[in-house]
């Protein structure tokens, strides 16, 4: 995006402005007011029959929203050559892109950073998919559990870490210790709820897909809806 401070006023509608005047620009709503000053006008920039070299279409919305998944495959808990987990990178990630650029664009497009009237909603999800497998008991796992193509038993997870939520980039600061959390203590909840289908001394043996067969369509589903 060009830095610019021009302001274009469509020619037909400028109310009798002039070159030299001061324009303010306000909501009744808003306490903030902008002055703009009238440097030059330009002719009608309508025409038909003719042929525009580039144009771009903006779209701007004082409310935004957004779902975030995190999917939470086998490959999270995995080290890469340096000794930092993926989930770590992933969060870097997110703290940079999402959180960082991102927020500033969307309240950058309602003209403020500190104060604005924005109401983007933003939903956090993290979600993965377990593979179950137990000698003898078919019986369960068939009236208890989903079966892919491979004919393997599985049951998918959702945590909700936010739900439209009003956000600011400062609840980052909030909203990033509380994944680590659920990261930390993910697999021993899964466990916990899975107990209830099996006798303590028959837990059959749990796995946490990759990330090429996890519920990724599945969740990107729950978004569409």
């Amino acid at each position: 995006m060009p830095e610019t401070d021009d302001v274009v006023l469509n020619p037909r509608d400028n109310h009798g402005i002039s070159v030299g005047d001061v324009i303010e620009v306000f909501h009744p709503e808003d306490q903030h007011r902008v002055l703009f000053l009238v440097k030059n006008l330009r002719e009608d920039f309508q025409f038909k029959e003719d042929k525009l070299e580039s144009f771009g279409v903006v779209f701007r919305s004082n409310t935004s929203v957004v779902h975030i998944f995190i999917q939470m495959s086998h490959e999270m808990w995995i080290f890469d050559e340096y000794g930092h987990l993926y989930f770590e990178k992933a969060l870097s990630f997110l703290n940079e892109l999402m959180f960082n650029s991102w927020i500033v664009i969307l309240l950058l497009s309602c003209n403020s950073i500190k104060e604005s009237n924005c109401n983007h909603d933003v939903t956090i999800v993290l979600f993965l998919r377990i593979f179950i497998s137990a000698n003898g008991l078919d019986d369960i796992l068939e009236e208890s559990f989903h079966k892919d193509f491979h004919g393997r038993y599985y049951e998918d997870f959702y945590k909700v870490i936010l739900q439209n939520e009003r956000f600011v980039a400062e609840e980052k600061k909030s909203v990033l210790p509380e994944i680590n959390m659920e990261f930390n203590e993910l697999r021993y909840s899964i466990v916990k709820h899975l107990q209830r289908y099996f006798d303590s001394s028959r837990m059959p043996t749990l796995l946490i897909s990759s990330s090429i067969d996890g519920n990724f369509l599945e969740t990107l589903n729950m978004a569409l809806n």
